[in-house]
């Protein structure tokens, strides 16, 4: 693997992290409910681990279209899962 096949994944771990975090950070903040936060990092990491584990698959080199790819995938689930958690929250009971 050469340095910009490397330089791309830790860029990708890197930001992958902090979407995770800030995910964590606003299912706490707006539900106050741990259960639902580890459903919701349980969904979300499902959805990463599995693209990633395409991209290995099918032995694509990791370049910036990959990256990108990623990112915007790995931003799907956690706007989902916020929003449907907000909403399982605020229902009526």
């Amino acid at each position: 693997m050469n340095r910009t096949s490397q330089a791309f994944i830790d860029t990708g771990v890197i930001v992958a992290s902090a979407a995770i975090l800030a995910g964590i950070f606003f299912i706490l903040l707006l539900t106050r409910n741990v259960i639902i936060l580890i459903l919701s990092l349980i969904s979300i990491s499902e959805v990463i681990v599995s693209v990633v584990a395409w991209i290995n698959m099918v032995r694509w080199k990791y370049g910036l279209v990959e990256l990108l790819s990623a990112l915007v995938v790995n931003g799907f689930p956690l706007d989902m899962v916020i929003r449907l958690t907000l909403e399982y929250h605020g229902a009526p009971r």
